[in-house]
């Protein structure tokens, strides 16, 4: 239920952060897969947002990777400052 929960709502976006990227489903759970693919639609609804009215399809994936890394409490300790970008 903590893992649905924070999918949904994004309170730290550490976990939720890390689902946006592709993962392999070792387990499948269709409330933790329903959850998944919100938080999905939920990273692509703000990138889009967040992207002026003209973008190309890198810039979308980078900014939901952006995003992504908002929660990642790495970032700016030993992590690449660039790898959003890589990941995109």
């Amino acid at each position: 239920e903590t893992l649905c929960s924070e999918l949904r709502s994004w309170k730290n976006l550490y976990l939720s952060g890390r689902l946006q990227k592709p993962v392999l489903n070792l387990v499948s759970n269709d409330r933790v897969e329903e959850a998944r693919a919100q938080n999905l639609e939920h990273a692509l609804r703000t990138a889009l947002l967040l992207l002026p009215p003209s973008f190309s399809e890198d810039q979308l994936f980078t900014t939901i990777s952006n995003i992504s890394y908002t929660g990642d409490p790495r970032m700016g300790r030993g992590e690449a400052p660039d790898k959003p970008q890589q990941i995109a």
